[in-house]
């Protein structure tokens, strides 16, 4: 896992440093890696990526002499970098790149204060030329152009250490042509602030699963600030904690600072009890086979503060309900469930829910399938930190991966029709 050092402002404003963990989610040049599990010998270095810088704002333009990144990951690390420079029009050439299935490339460039990175690329065999276009906007500060379409809230219970387990998803839209840079005043090191998010009153290890382009996230009184870019299109923002309950009864609040077109709330059944004021009870989901309660509510006001109520909650020291060990947070499992949970209710708005919104795209591809993909990349990751610590076994761990990695290849496959 990467670190992530912010700089946070206290309450005497004093400057103090707290570490955030950003998971392997959050980097996309590993996952692909993962999708190997065998070593190749070395190949010939004879491997090229071309590649184009665009500018996708109306009247942008390309700016010559461009510095280009070509990042190379080799064994889920980046093991080395080369820079050149694009030519006027904005192309750029690398060559004598090693084809082995072990490396993995992602091509970067700085714009206007805002790093665009390529998706990251991998060689097929007896392949040698790979090609890729780099976008990149203009900026603004107008924050008009930002709207939060959906939000998923999860919850789980750690009965061992009498805690709640809280993930959200949050899915934000740029519908603009321009990256939104922030309009809030400046933190620190000259960044501005772009997205406010609070944590409820007692929430604990904070964990960041992904954040946006080139930012860094700095806690304040209240919850942390992303300083990333929001990029035109959907992009989301990943994010847990957990919460310490002392008896069986424990009422959250939680609050928002944007307006949420659909707030959706699921809990992992273990028995206990839920209602909230604000929010309308639903049927039940099945997901991964279990079964999660489900709140729901839309058109949520700006700084609207919603309210849950469990009770029943678990006294005595146990397995978390629905996930095992892992949810001691070592590897969010959880997050796991969320994702491909996110997937059925993605569906279940499209069908019957008055969103009044088209299906959500992140760059041209279908937001459940990116949601898909990046839980299954997560779920390979996890087969192969069990099969190295010997918690499974070898049969069990290449079953479970070849039809893991086949149904990934078909949810890429359809992304790429869709694309």
């Amino acid at each position: 896992m990467n670190q992530l050092i912010a700089i946070v402002p206290n309450v005497g404003q004093n400057l103090v440093k707290v570490t955030f963990i950003r998971s392997r989610l959050a980097t996309m040049a590993i996952f692909f890696a993962l999708l190997f599990a065998v070593v190749h010998p070395a190949l010939a270095a004879d491997g090229t990526i071309k590649g184009k810088i665009s500018n996708k704002t109306s009247g942008g333009d390309v700016p010559s002499n461009q510095e280009v990144t070509l990042h190379i990951f080799v064994d889920f690390a980046e093991k080395d970098k080369r820079v050149i420079r694009s030519d006027p029009e904005g192309n750029f050439v690398f060559t004598g790149l090693s084809t082995g299935s072990e490396y993995v490339y992602v091509v970067s460039t700085p714009y206007r204060g805002v790093t665009y990175s390529s998706e990251p690329l991998t060689f097929g065999q007896n392949e040698t030329e790979k090609s890729l276009q780099i976008a990149i906007y203009e900026p603004t500060d107008n924050d008009a152009v930002v709207s939060v379409p959906r939000l998923h809230i999860f919850l789980d219970v750690d009965a061992a250490r009498r805690a709640l387990l809280v993930s959200e998803v949050w899915q934000f839209q740029n519908s603009s042509d321009r990256s939104y840079i922030g309009s809030q005043a400046l933190l620190t090191e000259g960044r501005k602030g772009t997205l406010t998010f609070y944590l409820p009153v007692g929430a604990n290890n904070p964990t960041i699963e992904q954040g946006l382009l080139d930012g860094d996230l700095i806690r304040s009184e209240r919850g942390f600030v992303e300083t990333g870019a929001l990029p035109p299109g959907i992009s989301a923002v990943i994010f847990r904690y957990d919460l310490t309950y002392d008896g069986p009864q424990y009422l959250l609040h939680w609050l928002s600072k944007y307006a949420i077109e659909n707030l959706n709330v699921f809990l992992a059944d273990a028995g206990f009890y839920v209602r909230s004021d604000q929010l309308v009870s639903q049927p039940a989901i099945e997901s991964a086979g279990k079964k999660f309660l489900h709140l729901s509510g839309q058109k949520i006001a700006r700084n609207s503060e919603i309210t849950i109520n469990l009770s029943g909650l678990p006294q005595q020291v146990s397995t978390p309900t629905g996930t095992g060990e892992a949810l001691t947070w070592g590897i969010p499992i959880l997050l796991l469930g969320i994702l491909s949970l996110a997937i059925v209710l993605f569906r279940l708005n499209r069908k019957g829910l008055p969103t009044g919104l088209a299906p959500a795209k992140k760059r041209g591809l279908s937001a459940e399938g990116e949601l898909r993909k990046q839980g299954l990349l997560e779920e390979i990751a996890e087969l192969d930190d069990q099969y190295e610590e010997g918690r499974i076994g070898k049969e069990q761990y290449l079953s479970l991966r070849a039809a893991k990695k086949q149904e990934l290849l078909d949810v890429m496959a359809q992304l790429q029709r869709e694309a």
